[in-house]
């Protein structure tokens, strides 16, 4: 169980002990007992050190650093299951690789506004990518706004500072990637489409994932949701006039060499039934052909988890196997490169595009407000506002 900023407590299985784990000044402090009646005699000993009052953060404050506080933040606020796994896992690497290099040695209570625009503009110049000093500014100020409800800073520093022009002009823009609507129809003909290899008398897919890939297209899963989902979520819905569902109820996530499903979702809404399209039965139908003779080529020896999604022997597919399928896939056809997010984004976006209500958009994809839908989501296309301008001179017109 855990207490409000005074770490948590937990059972080690292996050892047979009743544990607590605090984050004091960026170090963790454990205490072990056999019963729980004497490790919470440790742990008031542990705590007497500190300010009982606020946690242990504020009397550390004096003299903790900013990487310090991070790590605190990180292990204490944003861990799970306070936050989803996914969300603790991009902020330490946004703390790791953009945050701590620059700015962890400082005081915590010493930082500026005007050491955090210099952050800022450092990250600026240090990514190609303008949307990363956006993740970068989002990231930090949330973890110093905790910082000031908690009163170790009087105000937050970073709320001060402004986003360089170069990164601005792309984030406030929205001008954010998906596939162009036009060339749609042939890039799922590219995923779909099938031959026969020289090596083997038999039909398979040139894109291994492409099924795959065409299938997140047509239903806007997350990529957690994607790689986790099992072959029966999938099912006959009869309030739904029997058509089928998936079930989207669990994440798979990828430590290292490591994977594990994690059976909770990013959020409440996050667990929903999606009606399946025509296309993605295809996908479906593909996808259990490209099984069963994986199984054949197999002879047995074919790991066996139930996911819908997998690798030639069974196992979970990686993130960077999918996303260099889909570069293969678009640079076949010349199309500019997207990201496997960029999918979700293009499923909203497309959906918009066909007058789809917010709402009904929002619960597809799982948020748990219409605006995060709208902001992030929905993107407008050239051609859309050229044919918007069109009309507005024909109605003009003489």
């Amino acid at each position: 169980m855990r207490t409000a900023g005074e770490g948590h407590y937990y059972f080690d299985e292996r050892q047979k002990l009743f544990c607590w784990r605090l984050i004091a000044g960026g170090r963790p402090v454990v205490r072990k007992a056999k019963t729980q009646a004497l490790l919470k005699a440790k742990v008031k000993l542990a705590l007497a050190d500190v300010d009982t009052r606020g946690g242990a953060v504020p009397r550390l404050a004096q003299s903790m650093t900013v990487g310090q506080y991070l790590d605190y933040w990180l292990a204490e606020v944003i861990h799970p299951p306070n936050r989803a796994k996914t969300t603790h896992r991009s902020y330490s690497q946004i703390c790791r690789l953009y945050i701590k290099p620059h700015v962890g040695s400082l005081p915590l209570l010493s930082l500026s506004a005007t050491q955090c625009q210099s952050l800022l503009n450092k990250v600026s110049k240090q990514v190609s990518s303008p949307e990363t000093v956006g993740i970068v500014h989002r990231t930090f100020r949330s973890a110093l706004s905790w910082a000031t409800r908690a009163r170790l800073l009087a105000a937050n520093p970073i709320l001060a500072a402004e986003i360089p022009k170069r990164a601005s002009a792309t984030i406030l823009g929205r001008q954010k990637r998906a596939l162009p609507p036009s060339q749609v129809p042939a890039i799922l003909e590219e995923m779909l489409r099938t031959r026969v290899l020289k090596t083997r008398d038999e039909t398979v897919h040139v894109h291994r994932y492409g099924p795959m890939l065409a299938f997140a297209l047509a239903t806007g899963l997350r990529l957690s949701e994607l790689l986790g989902a099992l072959r029966t979520d999938i099912f006959e819905m009869a309030e739904l006039e029997g058509a089928f569902v998936i079930h989207v109820q669990r994440t798979l996530l990828w430590e290292g060499k490591d994977w594990s499903i994690d059976h909770d979702v990013k959020r409440p809404k996050s667990n929903r039934i999606i009606p399946l399209s025509g296309l993605a039965l295809a996908c479906i139908r593909a996808r259990d052909a490209m099984v069963e003779r994986d199984a054949q080529l197999a002879g047995g020896h074919r790991e066996e988890h139930g996911l819908l999604w997998t690798t030639e022997t069974g196992r979970p597919v990686k993130e960077r196997n999918l996303q260099r399928a889909l570069d293969s896939i678009l640079a076949e056809l010349k199309i500019p490169h997207v990201s496997l997010k960029d999918l979700r984004k293009s499923f909203g976006s497309l959906l918009a595009r066909k007058n789809t209500p917010i709402s009904t958009l929002q619960d597809l994809m799982g948020h748990e407000s219409f605006q995060t839908t709208r902001k992030h989501y929905v993107l407008v296309f050239g051609g859309d506002m050229l044919t918007a301008v069109n009309s507005i001179g024909y109605e003009l017109a003489p």
